[in-house]
């Protein structure tokens, strides 16, 4: 089957579910709600057409935005944290930022926290909404300081994004909530040099090898780490 069909028959499935939404969008039953957005995100996820993709995702928003006040449930548990996850590694920005947005805007915590990740490494498609500040202020609103990717989030638009020696010992003391059980998933999503960058994986390894939160690290030792942070021509304090 040709792209065009299959983008014809796609298009035609979201159609025929926007007709849909006119009963369910009326009834707001949770069930008939929280299964339709289970059957959109589940569809959406197996399509490798990425602006298909997209407009299943901007549909999905604008459905949201009519019943907002539903629970979260709905979305977190349903794929949309995997669906954001799968595009943003796939250099999909746009389609990982509405799912993120989706979450954020639920009042979901990690899809809150990754779309201030978007935000500060300057990957939302909106200008306006690229700002180190605005995602310091959300993250900041919803701060818990037993979350390690909020903390390293935190930490790391203090360091690079403003830089004073100021922010870097509050990056650090941050750093230092993170409990030591509780770091894999921050050291497999920070050594991805490829989806991450170099400076922000080695300025990651650095805190925590600093605040003894790891022993070792691939990036090597903290005085390794540290030449090959000045080779990126990055500055970092004398203290650290």
């Amino acid at each position: 089957m040709s792209i065009e069909n299959n983008k014809s028959l796609q298009q035609a499935w979201l159609s025929d579910r926007k007709k849909e939404w006119e009963n369910i969008s009326e009834s707001k039953d949770f069930e008939d709600v929280s299964s339709f957005f289970h059957n959109i995100i589940d569809h959406a996820s197996k399509i490798d057409e990425s602006s298909l993709v997209l407009e299943f995702l901007l549909f999905l928003e604008s459905c949201y935005k009519e019943i907002n006040g539903f629970p979260n449930i709905l979305f977190g548990l349903y794929g949309l944290t995997s669906l954001g996850l799968s595009a943003y590694k796939n250099h999909e920005y746009q389609n990982a930022e509405v799912a993120f947005r989706i979450l954020s805007d639920s009042g979901d915590s990690n899809g809150l926290n990754n779309y201030a990740y978007m935000m500060r490494r300057g990957e939302i498609s909106d200008p306006e909404n690229n700002s180190p500040l605005k995602a310091l202020k959300i993250l900041r609103e919803e701060f818990c300081n037993t979350e390690p990717f909020m903390c390293i989030n935190i930490s790391l638009t203090l360091a690079l994004c403003y830089g004073t020696d100021n922010d870097w010992h509050l990056a650090d003391d941050i750093i230092k909530l993170i409990p030591n059980n509780n770091v894999s998933g921050v050291i497999n999503w920070w050594s991805d040099i490829e989806n991450v960058g170099t400076t922000e994986c080695l300025v990651v390894h650095l805190l925590l090898l600093r605040n003894k939160l790891i022993e070792e690290s691939t990036f090597g030792t903290k005085e390794e780490i540290i030449k090959k942070l000045k080779k990126e021509k990055f500055n970092i304090p004398k203290w650290i």
